[in-house]
């Protein structure tokens, strides 16, 4: 974009950590370096960054509920934070509930909503779908109907995902079962790492492999050798 450009902008990265047991790992370029407390002269001459860390685990829901942001991010930030815990999620939902809500009032194409209550059902585990539900609507009434359409929006994914899986699987098969019949009607009976390197192969390999039944010198070779 500028290519005549002589200097460098500035770049600032900052971590979001959203581990259980908070970052514990160095936060200087230095401290993974051996050498500079015995030699304190080297410290000028071996570059050193430090790492902004935004550890949420240490975050407690004031904090982070009076940060400047909208709804979205902020809602994000405190999923990343308890969302994968059911019981800490539950725990903490009702300090949440507003955010939620005005969550809802201020995205009017509610594709925000759909993101959040969807990473919300696919991260409660073994929770039951009800459960979570009324749990959520208890305290944030507003959150009701998106919760239902994001419900079905993972249902309807899943079916069609099954439908794409159990297709693929079948194609697999017939060119398991054509690949087979090929090689042993050129070379006899096939060896038993044969016929595990075939039930192992992909589609690709065993579509692969058919085209080289006719010109393979022998049955092994159809994998390319």
């Amino acid at each position: 974009d500028e290519p005549r450009r002589a200097s460098l902008p500035p770049i600032v990265t900052l971590i979001v950590h959203h581990g259980a047991d908070g970052w514990d790992a160095p936060r200087r370029l230095h401290e993974l370096i051996d050498g500079l407390d015995q030699v304190p002269e080297l410290r000028a001459l071996v570059p050193d960054f430090e790492l902004l860390v935004d550890d949420l685990s240490v975050q407690d829901d004031q904090a982070l509920a009076t940060r400047p942001l909208a709804p979205f991010p902020k809602v994000a930030l405190w999923l990343l934070r308890d969302g994968r815990d059911i019981e800490r999620f539950f725990e903490h939902l009702a300090a949440w509930a507003q955010e939620l809500e005005r969550l809802v009032r201020e995205d009017p194409s509610q594709q925000d909503v759909a993101v959040v209550m969807r990473y919300i059902l696919r991260v409660t585990g073994e929770t039951p779908f009800e459960v979570v539900r009324q749990r959520v609507v208890d305290v944030a009434p507003a959150v009701e109907e998106a919760m239902a359409s994001a419900a079905e929006q993972l249902i309807q994914r899943g079916i069609q995902q099954g439908i794409e899986k159990g297709v693929e699987r079948g194609r697999r098969q017939t060119l398991q079962d054509a690949l087979i019949r090929q090689l042993r009607a050129r070379f006899g009976p096939l060896s038993p790492d044969l016929e595990r390197r075939i039930e192992t192969a992909t589609t690709e390999e065993l579509d692969r492999s058919i085209e080289r039944v006719v010109t393979a010198p022998r049955a092994e070779d159809v994998f390319g050798g």
